[in-house]
């Protein structure tokens, strides 16, 4: 949020460093996973896709939630950037089909839920893919989830993504009214 991307690289590395060398395969996950997020925010899409792998790898490896969800949902955002849509949306169903009940209102670490975020991926590469309806259904089931959350972060990136499919519809009124 303060965009000190240089200072965020360096705690992500040192932590990296650290968990290596404790060899902590849990740790090693996690950090990959939020490096995935780092290099997909800096555009920087091979090398997010490369810890986005480690990230997953690591997850199957330790069978551990948290490591799993992050991964998944990272990964599935630097696959969205990079135009792999049909990756993206894998990715993506994958937390959906994770996040429900009980952890559909967990944050594992994030600032906007991670069922939130999911769906909204899910969304956009769907509308890139022309499959609207079910975008549709996968936005509205993201802002249902934001709002019964009552987080404003969660609320404002599901309404991204449902402008986004109406944009991608060419519904520009309707697009507005999700923006708006």
């Amino acid at each position: 949020p303060l965009a000190e991307f240089t200072r965020m690289q360096d705690h992500l590395q040192e932590a990296e460093r650290l968990a290596e060398a404790a060899g902590d395969r849990r740790r090693q996950g996690l950090v990959a996973a939020f490096l995935t997020n780092f290099y997909t925010v800096m555009l920087e899409f091979r090398r997010a896709i490369e810890y986005g792998q480690r990230a997953v790898a690591i997850a199957a490896d330790v069978s551990d939630t948290e490591v799993k969800v992050l991964a998944h949902t990272f990964l599935g955002l630097a696959r969205y950037g990079q135009g792999d849509y049909r990756a993206a949306v894998e990715l993506a169903r994958r937390n959906v089909e994770l996040l429900r009940g009980g952890l559909v209102r967990e944050r594992f670490g994030m600032a906007l839920l991670p069922a939130v975020y999911s769906r909204t991926v899910l969304v956009w590469s769907l509308a890139e893919l022309g499959e609207f309806d079910e975008g549709l259904a996968a936005g509205q089931e993201s802002a249902r989830i934001a709002e019964e959350a009552e987080q404003p972060y969660s609320i404002v990136f599901s309404r991204v993504g449902l402008g986004a499919l109406h944009l991608r519809q060419g519904d520009l009124p309707r697009a507005v009214a999700e923006l708006e």
